[in-house]
């Protein structure tokens, strides 16, 4: 996830803080913005702020979230922030999504990586480069990835590729020595740098051990699998995992044949899983952990402003939160009813309620790619819909007109059948989400429609086995639109959760995908959305404000609002030197 728009920068520049570790812990909030001293430096100087020295020795505990039974990250069912998070100091990429919201070749794994002609790229990986057993990083990691993704060598179906963006342009990869590697694509393909870099690499010769040549369907298909259930053993980062204890933490020590020139500090790099969420402040001020990075929430932020040991941080981000309705179900499955689902819902109300709290400038996001104040190419594709408003005369006109009748016992479907109740389902732990689902639920209730609110400790199998109805989550924005939205919408891809698409709109994203130049892209891009919004599958409520806090002894961890998160420089994190 790592290129984009130059103009991203704005979003981290306009935001507030990181910096220094100063005692002062005076607060300001203005619009979306909240944070103390420590952070102050961010605006200006967002990919360096917090910079310290860094003493030898001593342990960081970072906070995660969510537990996650796929281990994965270039697959469907894999694809989450906390993992990628969690994996981030294992498995290396070309290219890093950095604060400032920039794309920056990985200097550590990179020599140089090209465009040289519109359709070829040549990368060349450093000689040092290897994976902890000693294994060369080479032309072989990259192969792997490009066969379970491009839909040619297995199935998507077989090997689920969270994304194809790219990967099924490559005509090609060829290397005379397995460290300079030329790809050859069959067109030209605007955000080249998004391949093997907002994917992330993995050991091909520990996959060949464990299943076989990679060189048949079946074996790569064997090879995502394995991916997906094995704890790492491997590391190809600054970091390797010491030890794994489910649901509770992942135990990284320096991996002695990281290449890297920054080494790290740290004796232990812990990540620890936490998810009752509201306890995150307490446990930083105990602490029980040294960084958390969590979805800002009312009682969490004044919490943080009177703790006097840490700094804070909160700033919109590139994430984004919204509804998605599985189309599969019997009932939603007709379009009539999902629209007057997001017709009845006020998303303006929802965020009054919950973020609008302590982030008052937060208005709905009326875009699924772009983002207003971001991108230049940024429209309204929303609105005419008419979803998100909180209409509930229109939503109940839409149901009555398509011959839906509204009872007092519930909504009755045009063929006499009673609506069952549908599940909506949101992370559990996260009280800004249940909030947001409770509140969604009583806005259709007039409708005759029940909406039972479950919790989900597992959002990565919920999401891979369709285990709902309707589903709060968060996509974790990146600067990679064309990218990004092939993934999210196209119909076939996996990741595309509603299962809502069509060839019209896989069309218009892939041409997007495809033409080089941007503002061109992303007319086609809006044009594709504009017919995606229209099919009431999904529905953006805002975009995220990001937080992060920190010990004040903490330095070199910082906010990064991009799909990297602060782990992308985790071999520099580190404990103040006295």
């Amino acid at each position: 996830m790592r290129r984009g728009f130059t103009v991203l920068a704005a979003l981290v520049l306009g935001v507030a803080a990181c910096a220094g570790n100063q005692p002062s812990t005076e607060q300001k909030t203005q619009g979306q913005t909240a944070t103390s001293v420590g952070f102050a430096e961010c605006p200006k100087s967002p990919a360096t702020c917090n910079t310290g020295q860094r003493r030898q020795g001593g342990q960081l505990i970072y906070a995660l979230e969510q537990q996650w039974t796929n281990w994965n990250i270039d697959s469907a069912g894999g694809n989450l922030f906390y993992t990628s998070q969690a994996l981030g100091p294992l498995n290396p990429g070309i290219f890093i999504q950095s604060p400032d919201a920039k794309v920056r070749l990985n200097t550590d794994l990179m020599e140089s990586a090209e465009l040289t002609d519109p359709t070829t790229i040549v990368y060349k990986i450093r000689k040092e480069a290897v994976w902890d057993d000693g294994v060369p990083i080479d032309v072989k990691d990259l192969q792997y990835l490009w066969r379970v993704a491009n839909g040619r060598d297995c199935d998507v179906a077989k090997c689920t590729p969270y994304t194809q963006a790219g990967f099924d342009q490559i005509k090609s990869i060829d290397s005379p020595d397995g460290k300079t590697v030329t790809v050859k694509l069959t067109k030209p393909f605007a955000e080249w740098q998004a391949l093997w870099a907002q994917s992330r690499i993995y050991p091909a010769h520990v996959a060949e051990k464990a299943v076989g040549p990679l060189d048949n369907e079946a074996n790569l298909a064997k090879a995502v699998e394995f991916f997906s259930k094995t704890v790492p053993t491997w590391s190809g980062g600054p970091y390797k995992l010491q030890e794994y204890k489910q649901g509770d933490s992942l135990v990284m020590v320096p991996n002695p044949q990281w290449y890297g020139q920054q080494k790290p500090t740290l004796d232990r790099l812990i990540f620890k899983i936490i998810t009752d969420v509201p306890q995150l402040p307490t446990a930083l001020a105990n602490r029980e952990v040294n960084a958390i990075y969590p979805q800002p929430q009312v009682d969490m932020v004044q919490q943080l402003k009177q703790d006097q040991n840490s700094n804070f941080y909160i700033g919109p981000g590139l994430g984004w939160e919204h509804f998605d309705i599985r189309t599969t179900n019997t009932f939603l499955k007709d379009k009539a009813l999902r629209q007057a689902l997001f017709t009845a819902v006020n998303r303006q109300a929802l965020i009054d309620k919950t973020v609008g709290q302590f982030a008052p400038d937060i208005k709905p996001l009326n875009n699924y790619n772009l983002f207003p104040g971001v991108s230049p190419y940024y429209k309204d594709v929303i609105t005419p819909t008419g979803a998100g408003g909180g209409d509930i005369d229109t939503a109940k006109s839409v149901l009555t007109k398509a011959g839906y009748k509204i009872d007092p016992d519930g909504l009755v479907t045009p063929k006499g059948e009673k609506v069952a109740p549908l599940r909506l389902r949101y992370t559990g732990g996260n009280e800004v989400r249940k909030v947001i689902c409770e509140q969604f639920a009583e806005m259709v209730r007039p409708l005759g429609v029940t909406l039972k609110v479950e919790p989900t400790d597992d959002l990565s199998g919920t999401l891979g086995k369709g285990d709902f109805d309707i589903i709060l989550f968060g996509w974790t924005g990146t600067i990679f639109p064309f990218v990004n939205a092939q993934q999210n919408w196209a119909s076939a891809s996996a990741s595309n959760y509603s299962k809502y698409g069509d060839k019209q709109i896989d069309g218009l994203i892939n041409d997007a995908v495809q033409t080089a130049d941007q503002s061109a892209a992303a007319d086609l891009l809006n044009q594709g959305l504009e017919r995606f919004a229209a099919g009431y599958a999904v529905l953006p409520i805002y975009q995220k404000p990001t937080m992060i806090a920190v010990n004040k002894d903490v330095v070199n961890v910082r906010n990064n609002p991009t799909g990297d998160g602060p782990v992308y420089n985790a071999k520099e994190w580190g404990l103040l030197a006295q």
